[in-house]
């Protein structure tokens, strides 16, 4: 038996868990014990072009970019289990997409619902995004932030260096707090990347689609097959 209808057989099992054999048939890649759907694919292509006021592109390109993003969010999520980091609550989750109507739609319910049928969305799709978003958010301040330490170098340097000439009139005791938080969360984000990094080469990921493949693949740990 193949290792991929062994991880079905087993996922069949979870108590709790559904999975139709529309969705089974549609796995397109496996990441460790989760999977990650054809039409997970295409609706985080759909999300994004939402978010981006964009057309929704589902070449191949586009489908691989999307791809690995899901990728690494399988892997957080796997963290956040393991970690048992707070998950964003359902009340915060419709307060986000609350916010996201009035800042996007000026609090226009039926523009946001013409929207979502334009992108073949769903008010619920666009609220669970904005909460793992949300729990993203929670995860680099909870697992990254705290490590970091910006020291009065860094900041007299992006001070010299990258601030205009306008907002150094207001000098560096007044943006200290505000470039302090700018290089901790630029530092988080290098963290973050180098971490999903190791943990893409660490995890077991079965391109079921070896369309969505990348192009050159390790043999071991992260292999593709």
């Amino acid at each position: 038996m193949s290792r991929l209808r062994i991880l079905t057989a087993a996922l069949l099992l979870i108590p709790g868990l559904q999975l139709q054999a529309v969705i089974v048939d549609g796995i397109a890649i496996a990441v460790g014990n989760k999977v990650i759907t054809r039409s997970d694919i295409e609706q985080r292509i759909r999300l994004t072009a939402l978010q981006n006021g964009e057309t929704p592109d589902f070449s191949l390109a586009s489908r691989k970019l999307a791809a690995q993003r899901l990728i690494d969010q399988r892997l957080i999520e796997k963290e956040m289990e393991v970690g048992r980091f707070p998950h964003t609550p359902e009340a915060r989750a419709r307060e986000l997409l609350a916010n996201y109507e009035k800042t996007s739609y000026g609090s226009d319910p039926a523009a946001l619902r013409r929207a979502l049928e334009k992108y073949g969305l769903t008010e619920k799709d666009l609220e669970e995004d904005l909460a793992r978003q949300a729990d993203l958010l929670t995860f680099l301040n909870l697992r990254f932030r705290p490590a970091v330490n910006v020291d009065d170098r860094e900041v007299q340097a992006y001070f010299d260096q990258k601030v205009s000439p306008e907002e150094k009139k207001q000098g560096l005791n007044a943006l200290r707090t505000q470039i302090e938080q700018l290089l901790a969360n630029d530092r988080a984000d290098r963290d973050l990347d180098e971490w999903l990094k190791d943990q893409r080469g660490r995890t077991r990921i079965d391109y079921v689609d070896k369309e969505l493949a990348p192009a050159e693949r390790k043999i071991g740990g992260g292999a593709a097959n």
